[in-house]
């Protein structure tokens, strides 16, 4: 009996211990590690030592840390796209079989875009730049028959269209004019400015691809059915015969073959 008490309690203490010791470890581990300044020997310059991936200092008071995600130009048309790292609220379109020619595109969907909302949109004399009325912000207050509409803030943006010089492609930039704001809490900082910058240029870029599904429908809706019939060709080989034309007939073909997988040896 003896025995047995004397190893529980060593082996209690030997728990006891490992607890404390990993206790101090995730203490340790949890607490910022200090790093030795570098020391560059004489006649050297020491390497210039860049801020962006600093960690703030939480604990001051007056440090205020945004725990939002991002705003992110998203390029949801089929013919937009996104440069990485620009720090522009901007969006690129590339001209495809839905926009045709991708200046007037665009500038039509800006006017229908806006025209849709009931927003003012007014345009120089190149057509390329674009100034909005006040697009304004408001929150319910209050229930049932005490209900209201009470406006937070309101805002003007100006809208420019860039054009390649090859006419392929072009950018669709949006840039806040103008804001003023009801309540104290509508003030916006440079970070909610940009925002809310992105999330206009969203909407548009939502409205082109909106724009986009419509006319393929409508160009599935046209696109000619093509009869084929067994028969002969001129050297008196077995064909497939149809009265439309080739370059028809095998615009429909040419995915059909491919889901049979039938490789195209001789056009």
């Amino acid at each position: 009996m003896q025995h047995w008490i004397k190893s529980s309690v060593v082996a209690s203490v030997l728990l006891t211990g490992c607890s404390l010791l990993q206790t101090e470890q995730a203490e340790t581990a949890g607490q910022p590690a200090s790093v030795p300044e570098l020391k560059v020997p004489t006649g050297l310059e020491a390497p210039a030592k860049p801020a962006k991936y600093d960690i703030p200092d939480t604990n001051r008071a007056d440090t205020a840390i945004d725990i939002r995600s991002p705003a992110l130009v998203l390029g949801t048309a089929s013919s937009s796209r996104v440069e990485e790292g620009d720090k522009l609220s901007r969006v690129w379109f590339d001209r495809s079989d839905y926009t045709g020619d991708l200046v007037p595109f665009l500038k039509q969907m800006l006017q229908t875009q806006f025209a849709e909302q009931g927003i003012e949109l007014t345009s120089d004399e190149q057509g390329l730049n674009y100034t909005t009325g006040w697009i304004a912000r408001s929150e319910e207050e209050g229930f049932w028959f005490w209900k209201s509409s009470q406006q937070q803030e309101q805002a003007r943006y100006k809208i420019s269209i860039e054009p390649r010089p090859h006419g392929r492609s072009a950018s669709v930039t949006v840039t806040m004019l103008e804001h003023q704001y009801f309540t104290p809490a509508a003030k916006l900082s440079k970070t909610d400015t940009k925002r809310q910058e992105v999330a206009l240029l969203n909407q548009i870029i939502d409205r082109i691809g909106k724009e986009e599904i419509i006319i393929a429908r409508a160009n599935k809706a046209k696109a000619p059915d093509v009869s084929l019939e067994p028969g002969m060709d001129a050297e008196g080989n077995p064909a497939l015969v149809t009265p439309q034309p080739i370059d028809v007939t095998w615009s429909q073909l040419e995915a059909l073959f491919t889901e049979l997988n039938l490789d195209v040896t001789d056009i």
